[in-house]
């Protein structure tokens, strides 16, 4: 919405500020009439414009006449612009601003306008006031206005072209090296003020001066004295009384060893092999003997006295043993006999207990399964005899294995978990040691003992001859190595059944060893 201008007459209270004629004041009749007549006119206007537009419905306005010659005008003017040529004048200028004629003058401008107050005349062929405000106010915005050209050109001035201004070669690279070098610069004197600064800090000696003690005694003694003036002052001192941190009591610190010696590496040495273990013992005696041999030669040592034997002694005594033979040979035999004694004595303080061989051999046995542990599974086709079922389980035991013996009609299955040395040992023992062949007589059951009262473990048959164990053997049925053990502990089961063998294994995860040494016994049979 277009804003009107301001009557400059009147003011934003809405006082009329124009002066009064001769200082006289209005007369409010005359004002009055004034007004009425301006009212009529304004009412005949009005009608006399109804009429017109009734009376040009069925014909083109000339205000839509207008604005197609000015569309016109615009679209040529625009065209011309476009080729360089100056653009034709309108022909009704009448209805065109005055800011459409740029590069007119003042004086074509003024023409202008007042065709248009012509061509604005009422009825009655006057302008009317609307007319004339309208003029003025554009002729004042003309003046005004900045950006009109009064050259009087067609065409407005082209923009001129600047010339392109390039940088000489190198002119950057020198500003930052001038850069670079002013910033060495400040480096270099700041840290020539930091040494000046540390040097002076240095040469002051009041930096070393220890201030005197706030309290008369450190804490560390507050608990013995009250103050060093009393030092040598025994009635003084906190020792004899109850409170005295000092007593008869004696606390002794338990060592920590520290905590980086954990984490500390520690080779070990590779083991030797018979011939240089040998020749290493070889070696320290021989360097032991010339320790000796030089602390004798120093006098720090008696000498060792001469070992006699039989054989030496008439070499060694000489003429004493010429003399008197049987006395040296007694002697001879006593000392003989006391070489004797204290060799035996020396191996009975070397001999370990039985509960220290036992501990020994299960520290080895368990460093020999923290190597890796070996599986070995046994077929025996028949443990009828007592005495091969006890080599077998205790066997075992004394290995330190973890498995099971399977008792079954068919066949019996053994399954050992074991380091290798000790699988190695067993394995000899099912494979070579045992004759599976012998049977023994029978011998009387004791009660309870389900593996004897279990039919087919009898050594005799049902006509009470002694089972025949010509065709008996043992094969290995398989050997490999596991992780971890599937079994707790080494225990025997008696399962009269394929069935009860195999849910028995199938708790250690093994009920496929059943069935490989099942179809190996066929395989061997056929």
């Amino acid at each position: 919405m277009v804003e009107k201008r301001p009557n400059p007459d009147v003011t934003q209270n809405g006082e009329n500020k124009k002066p009064r004629p001769n200082g006289a004041a209005p007369d409010p009749q005359k004002i009055i009439a004034e007004a009425k007549a301006r009212a009529e006119a304004a009412k005949a206007r009005l009608m006399a414009g109804k009429g017109s537009i009734a009376s040009s419905t069925s014909t083109p306005t000339p205000v839509q006449s207008s604005m197609a010659a000015k569309l016109e005008e615009i679209k040529a003017r625009v065209a011309a612009a476009t080729k360089g040529t100056k653009p034709a004048q309108p022909t009704n200028i009448s209805q065109l601003h005055p800011i459409l004629f740029g590069t007119q003058s003042a004086t074509s401008i003024a023409g202008i306008t007042s065709a248009s107050i012509q061509a604005s005349k009422g009825v009655s062929g006057k302008p009317s006031a609307r007319a004339k405000d309208v003029v003025s106010g554009e002729l004042e915005e003309e003046k005004k206005n900045p950006y009109l050209d009064d050259s009087g050109s067609a065409q407005a001035p082209s923009r001129k072209s600047r010339p392109l201004k390039f940088h000489q070669k190198g002119v950057f690279i020198a500003q930052a090296s001038n850069r670079r070098r002013f910033q060495a610069m400040d480096d270099m004197k700041r840290r020539i003020a930091e040494s000046a600064k540390t040097a002076t800090r240095d040469d002051d000696n009041t930096c070393f001066l220890v201030s005197a003690p706030e309290t008369d005694v450190e804490w560390w003694d507050a608990g013995i004295i009250d103050s060093y003036e009393h030092l040598f002052d025994p009635l003084k001192l906190k020792i004899g009384t109850d409170d005295s941190p000092i007593t008869i009591y004696i606390q002794h610190p338990v060592q920590l060893n520290p905590a980086q010696d954990i984490l500390e590496f520690k080779q070990k040495p590779l083991p030797l092999t018979a011939k240089e273990a040998k020749k290493v013992r070889r070696q320290r005696r021989m360097n032991d003997l010339k320790d000796q041999q030089f602390r004798v030669r120093l006098g720090l040592l008696p000498p060792d006295p001469p070992k006699l034997t039989k054989s030496n002694m008439f070499r060694v005594l000489g003429e004493e043993a010429v003399k008197n033979p049987t006395a040296v040979e007694a002697m001879v035999n006593k000392q003989v006999a006391d070489r004797l004694e204290r060799h035996e004595t020396a191996n009975e303080e070397r001999k370990l207990t039985k509960e220290q061989r036992h501990e020994k051999l299960q520290m080895q046995q368990k460093k020999d399964a923290d190597k890796g542990l070996v599986v070995s599974v046994y077929r025996i086709e028949n443990l009828s005899n007592p005495q091969h079922r006890y080599k077998v389980d205790i066997n075992a035991k004394q290995h330190n294995m973890t498995g099971i013996t399977i008792l079954h009609p068919s066949f019996c299955l053994v399954i050992t978990e074991c380091g290798e040395y000790s699988n190695k040992q067993y394995k000899r023992l099912m494979l070579n040691r045992i004759r599976w062949e012998e049977q023994m007589a029978p011998h009387e059951v004791r009660q309870g003992n389900r593996e004897a009262l279990a039919s087919f473990l009898e050594t005799t048959d049902e006509e009470g001859n002694l089972k025949d164990l010509s065709l008996n053997k043992c094969t290995l049925v398989f050997e490999g190595t596991e992780q971890n053990r599937s079994f707790r502990n080494w225990k025997s089961k008696v399962c009269e059944t394929d069935r009860e063998a195999k849910e028995t294994l199938k708790r250690a995860g093994m009920e496929n060893m059943w069935t490989l040494a099942k179809s190996q016994g066929s395989l061997s049979s056929t």
